[in-house]
């Protein structure tokens, strides 16, 4: 592949065009193809370049400071004719040049005549280091789609009938549950959706829990199960609002009945609720069990306590942190009394 004037890099093959005209900006050809001459100056070279006119005479080998000369073959190649007035040569720049001192503006001359007269035209362009290769590694949480055409063929030209799609993803964090328990817990209900598709929305559920427990601290066993079973009752809501077929079926043939219940609602409640019983348990950091609230625990007075003090002296909520399950902790707030609540840390 030739590259143009813009950029080429070490080793490649540039395009070299000019154009000769008259005063007019017409153009013109030159008396003879083949006394053409190009000469090419690296960058560092280009103070010898300052006037081409004097580093450019007559005698065609005499471009003394010149890289390389269209003389030359290779790296040139035969200059062609294009058009009146335009013509092209390829030129390899070496493979071997000096990264820091080699690369940048190169300059070309160009050397001919028109009607007996020498003619100059002087050109640039840009030669950069080799590209780097960049090894491109593929992280988590990714979806590969790959789509082949259906002009695809092998080496007997035999083609694709439609165009070919497949799709695969990498692994997910995080993922607090497998597609196998998912599917154990809700059964025929999710026999119409991917395995693929369940994944996607289990990482979706466990992003979801780990919001909901955000700064708890939470851990230990009761903390994991409640996790994984929020996870498995959310992913399930999900798959199970998909424009999936959950209706159920119904065959009869003879005295033959085969019946596959279909009360999808119901399913769907049941799975609503022990979600919402499994969030407050993950939302606590598992200081709670399922089935128990997040509602601070009170108490009443008994007769023998003398102190009538109106409320239980619980601290501003502007200054105090409780948390959630309530205790009954105190602590003591610049030397006061101690009262109820959790110091702001």
């Amino acid at each position: 592949m030739a590259y143009k004037r813009d950029c080429v890099p070490f080793g490649g093959t540039v395009t070299l065009r000019a154009i000769f005209a008259d005063s007019c900006g017409n153009p013109v050809d030159v008396d003879d193809i083949a006394d053409i001459v190009v000469a090419v100056y690296k960058p560092d070279d280009q103070d010898a370049v300052s006037d081409w006119k004097v580093e450019a005479p007559s005698a065609e080998d005499d471009f003394a400071n010149a890289t390389d000369t269209s003389v030359d073959k290779p790296p040139f190649s035969a200059i062609t004719k294009i058009a009146k007035g335009f013509y092209e040569v390829t030129y390899d720049v070496s493979n071997t040049l000096d990264e820091d001192a080699d690369k940048g503006l190169w300059i070309d001359i160009w050397r001919a005549e028109i009607n007996g007269i020498e003619v100059y035209a002087r050109f640039t362009f840009t030669v950069e280091a080799k590209g780097k290769v960049v090894l491109q590694t593929i992280g988590e949480n990714t979806v590969i789609a790959i789509i082949l055409s259906e002009d695809v063929s092998d080496l007997n030209g035999n083609s694709l009938e439609s165009e070919t799609q497949l799709s695969f993803s990498t692994t997910y964090n995080p993922y607090y549950c497998s597609v196998d328990l998912l599917r154990l817990e809700c059964g025929s209900w999710l026999d119409t959706v991917p395995d693929d598709t369940l994944s996607l929305m289990i990482h979706w559920a466990s992003i979801e829990a780990d919001a909901w427990s955000k700064g708890m601290g939470g851990k230990g066993p009761i903390f994991e199960t409640a996790r994984t079973k929020f996870v498995v009752y959310d992913a399930a809501l999900r798959a199970l609002q998909l424009p999936a077929d959950v209706g159920g079926k119904k065959k009869m043939l003879g005295d033959l009945l085969i019946e596959t219940n279909g009360e999808s609602e119901g399913a769907l409640k049941e799975l609503k609720e022990k979600r919402e019983e499994w969030l407050r348990v993950v939302n606590a950091g598992g200081t709670i069990v399922p089935g128990q609230g997040l509602a601070p625990t009170t108490a009443k007075i008994g007769d023998a306590v003398k102190d009538y003090t109106p409320g239980r002296r619980w601290h501003k909520p502007s200054d105090v942190n409780f948390a959630q399950p309530s205790q009954n902790s105190r602590y003591k707030s610049g030397g006061g009394k101690p009262k109820f609540g959790w110091q702001k840390k």
